[in-house]
């Protein structure tokens, strides 16, 4: 009983420290986006501490929806987010993707970045394809690296530019605008 003050001390400070370490980004939003290419709309919720799931629909060929799934590790290192995860279009091979995020207020308020890869799960050797959606972004390809910036206009609005690398396609430059809730 004489070790419950100092027990629920500790506690407090620890969940104080960690309240304090949190990387401060939004994983609840809605974009809109315009590529080089096309226009999508895509929605990401936050499950619980730390799942995702995603939803996109882009405007090529088709309005079937690519959903996700990805799992965040919050802060693995300097204040960064990383996201795991498997997507995939309706009737597709699954996508893999890893992304990493920050936030960087201590430059500019608002500030965050963000790069990504993702790899298909088609097998391209037997003449098989399957969409990569990447940061607004949508093309058949093996693989993908995104390079994005994002700007918070106010707490819930942000505006974003990204740059889509494809594998034997031609890059992709995607501007977008974010709501977060």
């Amino acid at each position: 009983m004489k070790h419950t003050l100092p027990i629920i001390t500790l506690t407090t400070l620890a969940a104080a420290a960690s309240a304090q370490a949190a990387s401060g980004l939004s994983y609840n939003q809605v974009n809109v986006c315009r590529s080089s290419q096309n226009n999508a709309i895509s929605a990401q919720f936050q499950v619980g501490g730390n799942l995702l799931l995603s939803a996109a629909v882009t405007g090529e060929g088709s309005s079937e929806p690519t959903l996700g799934v990805a799992y965040v590790f919050k802060n693995v290192a300097f204040a960064t987010d990383v996201a795991v995860g498997i997507q995939q279009a309706q009737w597709e091979s699954s996508t893999y993707t890893v992304t990493a995020r920050r936030a960087l207020a201590e430059f500019l308020p608002g500030l965050e970045i963000a790069v990504g890869y993702a790899e298909s799960g088609a097998d391209f050797s037997k003449g098989l394809t399957s969409p990569i959606f990447a940061a607004g972004a949508t093309d058949y390809a093996e693989s993908a690296w995104s390079y994005e910036l994002a700007y918070g206009v106010t707490k819930q609005i942000q505006v974003t530019v990204a740059r889509v690398d494809y594998k034997a396609e031609p890059t992709q430059t995607v501007v977008g605008l974010r709501y977060n809730f």
